[in-house]
């Protein structure tokens, strides 16, 4: 009898426990509400703090963020030298959120300085949460490098130039007040550069806004080389000039503009495009310069190598051996030889067009006269 009423009381305690809510062994780390600065003596040897997910290396300058949660009000997240050329190496996925600029830096900058931000993996993400009307980033210089970096509220401005080289870059700041100026998506004095990785801007002013007055001879303002970019500003999705920047180079990358205005050329000689992929069905005036600018687009010729192989095919079948050949003729005489390469998609259409025509050709029934 005493051994069942110990096994009833084990039984009720296990019913007891189990009815209790589980619990998580892999918590979120200890949240920080106070700024990371990265300036002050102690940074000058290596720092961690496991509880916050954080840990800095002083001889490689490196900021490693593993799945952090910081939330500091009015002052800043984040303050690096501006003297320095400063790493944040992100894993898992990390929020900084303040009213504040998050990501800051001492008064003073320099040309060769800057902040590169690393994601660990392709799936490791920074998460920058700016409510106070200011730019998320002031840095000399940003370089995007992996990983993903979403941004909301105000703007990611350098003194001089901005790089995306294989990053996801997911910047909104419509919800940012354009009284206060800082509702743009990337902001450069100098110069942006894209090299790859995948760059999507909603900005409530200008998508990458290239000003050309940080950098001492920014003779090249826009260079994109590679990516994907999806750009969409009230005001224009690209803006180039108003200081010194001379032209803008667009050679690679699959570019969607979405906004009214596209690429706008403000004081700026010129925007010579050699290349790339255009997408620019939802934008109003995809190329266009101010009306008091000298400004102009130098785009290459779109490339006819598909049309030229269509038309070859087409024009070596004899239309005698099939019922209509009309539509052929049709698709051959639609060529348009006078398209540049941001009108690609026609020029591809075109091709297309006459390969479904000549596929379509039905052929006319045999003579039987000699075998009758």
């Amino acid at each position: 009898m005493k051994k069942t009423r110990i096994f009833s009381t084990m039984l009720a305690t296990v019913i007891c426990m189990a009815s209790l809510p589980a619990i998580n062994v892999f918590a979120a780390n200890q949240q920080r509400t106070t700024t990371l600065d990265l300036t002050v003596a102690g940074f000058q040897n290596d720092q961690k703090n496991e509880d916050e997910g954080w840990s800095w290396d002083a001889d490689t300058l490196t900021l490693t963020l593993d799945n952090v949660d910081f939330s500091t009000g009015n002052k800043s997240s984040i303050k690096v030298d501006g003297l320095k050329s400063t790493t944040i190496l992100f894993k898992g996925e990390n929020k900084l959120e303040s009213s504040a600029t998050i990501i800051s830096r001492t008064d003073r900058g320099s040309k060769d300085t800057g902040l590169t931000l690393k994601g660990e993996a392709k799936e490791s993400k920074l998460s920058l949460v700016e409510t106070g009307n200011l730019p998320s980033m002031d840095q000399p210089n940003i370089t995007f490098e992996s990983g993903t970096v979403d941004i909301q509220g105000g703007a990611a401005i350098t003194l001089y130039t901005i790089k995306v080289m294989e990053a996801a870059v997911n910047i909104d700041t419509t919800m940012a007040d354009p009284e206060d100026g800082w509702n743009d998506g990337l902001y450069a004095n100098g110069s942006i550069e894209i090299y790859g990785g995948e760059v999507n801007v909603k900005a409530g002013r200008i998508g990458l806004f290239v000003v050309g007055i940080g950098a001492p001879e920014p003779k090249t303002g826009l260079r994109i080389e590679g990516g994907k970019l999806d750009l969409e500003g009230g005001l224009a999705d690209v803006y180039l000039g108003s200081g010194n920047v001379k032209n803008g180079i667009i050679s690679a990358g699959d570019i969607t503009l979405k906004g009214k205005k596209g690429i706008f050329l403000y004081d700026c000689e010129k925007c010579e495009i050699t290349g790339g992929t255009f997408h620019v069905d939802e934008c109003e005036d995809p190329f266009m310069a101010h009306k008091n600018s000298s400004g102009v687009f130098e785009i290459a010729d779109a490339d006819y190598t598909k049309v030229d192989k269509a038309e070859e095919a087409a024009k070596a079948l004899n239309k005698d051996n099939y019922v209509d050949f009309t539509a052929v003729e049709k698709a051959l005489e639609a060529i348009d030889r006078t398209k540049n390469l941001t009108q690609q998609s026609d020029v591809d259409k075109m091709a297309k067009d006459i390969n479904d025509a000549v596929e379509a050709l039905i052929y006319k029934s045999a003579d039987y006269t000699e075998l009758d």
